[in-house]
């Protein structure tokens, strides 16, 4: 049927997006005879909507902030044409996350201001803290975020939940770390930057020899490398007391990058990727103080 064959295209789309074949998620969105113009053609909105936040995704992981932001407004339009609310505050949220990352925090914080208190708007604000070095703040929302139960998780692959921009994507088939979902696992490491800048780094360092040791993380997490380039800055020039130090962090940090990269095909595509994305510009950045890139 017409309806199989859209959720066919998308849920092969969502898996190559996750294991980082980013480039191919674009061609497959952009293709005018493939599921997503099928569903279009055939009034599926909930499912276009979400392949237009996935877009949206694709170009927020290859650092393309503005391009990124093009598409949640792709999809913020189709939600007021098709009404649906959740869906509505979910790609505002992350607008004003490309906001963030394109140098427009104090834009970007308004906006989250109006929003809501979710867990994912918490995590967008501690991002804008953190961008602009604001650690003490950060911190405070980053405690509240992780104080707060983690909104029951659906599994049925056919329905499309608005929770947040993780829930269809990571939530639907990766498996949970210390009981956390995306949006936990990025506040747990954020929280220990945190705590390294605020005169409490060896609680970070504590926090996160845990965290990166937890076998029930998925190798395939596209945050990974986020997560160790976290350890490496929380660990500085000083040495963990398990024996873990900054280089063989920022090491296996930068082996993650690189993984991810290989996997995007496209040369314009693996170099914003690599460049102009701000997490993996600053690994980039550190791993070259220790001649690891």
């Amino acid at each position: 049927s017409v309806y199989q064959d859209i959720m066919a295209g998308m849920y092969d789309t969502v898996v190559v997006f996750l294991l980082g074949y980013h480039s191919r998620t674009l061609e497959a969105l952009t293709d005018s005879q493939g599921f997503l113009e099928l569903a279009r053609q055939h009034g599926f909105f909930s499912q276009v909507c979400f392949m237009e936040f996935l877009r949206g995704r694709v170009w927020f992981e290859l650092g393309a902030y503005g391009q990124a932001r093009e598409a949640f407004a792709d999809a913020l339009a189709l939600c007021y044409a098709y009404p649906n609310r959740e869906a509505t505050i979910l790609a505002q949220r992350w607008i004003a996350r490309c906001d963030i990352f394109n140098g427009e925090v104090a834009a970007a914080e308004s906006m989250l201001a109006s929003i809501d208190n979710q867990r994912e708007t918490q995590l967008f604000r501690a991002e804008a803290m953190l961008v602009r070095e604001r650690f003490s703040e950060a911190l405070d929302v980053l405690e509240n975020l992780l104080s707060r139960p983690r909104p029951p998780r659906m599994m049925h692959p056919e329905r499309l939940v608005w929770d947040d921009g993780y829930a269809n994507l990571e939530g639907k088939v990766m498996p949970l770390a210390n009981h956390q979902d995306a949006i936990g696992n990025l506040a747990i490491c954020y929280r220990a930057y945190c705590l390294s800048r605020t005169g409490r780094r060896m609680d970070g360092v504590e926090s996160l020899f845990s965290f990166t040791r937890d076998k029930k993380r998925s190798t395939q997490d596209p945050n990974s490398h986020v997560y160790f380039l976290l350890y490496g800055l929380t660990l500085g020039k000083n040495q963990g007391e398990s024996g873990d130090d900054c280089a063989t962090i920022l090491g296996k940090a930068v082996k993650y990058l690189q993984e991810r990269s290989s996997r995007i095909e496209e040369p314009t595509h693996k170099q914003s990727f690599l460049k102009s994305s701000y997490w993996n510009r600053r690994l980039l950045a550190e791993a070259k103080t220790y001649n690891l890139a």
